[in-house]
């Protein structure tokens, strides 16, 4: 089960909920960052399609959680409202009745849930999803808002952030926050 929610509410989804969603649709032949060596038949649900009537701003950030906790921010205003000019963003459930192979060196599959983006944020898919929060803040815009940089600065970090979504690089933004380690022990705690 898929869980999406909100301070105030949530949803839930099955595998066969998306599977057999009015909003599904068929997108060819796709080969995902999980499975590089060969292209998988696969259908979706557009994302801004699962997040109508929830109760949020557009300002928010998504948390999308894996099984193996990786986590990824997306600024909601890339997707929602469904739009032209928004990042096609759609969540792909594994059929059970048609597994998807395992992902090399590992004994499980990409499912049951995968967050596909099309467009230049391809390889920031997400396979193994497992949960969808909708948050007020990325962890690391609370490192740059104690940060001492001035407004350019600042704002060039914001963007970078927002491009990369990469928390691995959190040891980076401290650096360049604080400085020194010293100060970094001194920093807001980010989990």
């Amino acid at each position: 089960m898929l869980t999406i929610s909100t301070p105030g509410n949530g949803i839930h989804f099955e595998q066969k909920d998306i599977i057999k969603h009015p909003a599904l649709v068929d997108m060819g032949q796709i080969t995902l960052p999980a499975y590089p060596n060969q292209a998988l038949s696969l259908k979706g649900v557009p994302l801004c399609k699962l997040l109508q009537g929830l109760s949020f701003n557009p300002e928010n950030y998504l948390k999308v959680t894996a099984k193996d906790d990786y986590i990824a921010y997306f600024s909601i205003n890339d997707f929602y409202p469904c739009a032209s000019n928004k990042i096609p963003a759609f969540l792909i459930a594994e059929d059970p009745q048609y597994p998807w192979p395992l992902i090399i060196n590992s004994d499980r599959s990409a499912g049951p849930f995968y967050l596909v983006l099309l467009g230049k944020r391809f390889s920031e898919s997400v396979y193994g999803v497992h949960g969808m929060e909708i948050v007020a803040q990325q962890p690391l815009e609370a490192t740059l808002s104690a940060a001492k940089m001035n407004a350019q600065e600042l704002a060039g970090a914001r963007v970078f952030i927002a491009k990369m979504q990469c928390l691995s690089c959190i040891e980076w933004y401290r650096q360049l926050a604080y400085g020194s380690r010293s100060e970094q022990s001194k920093s807001v705690e980010l989990f």
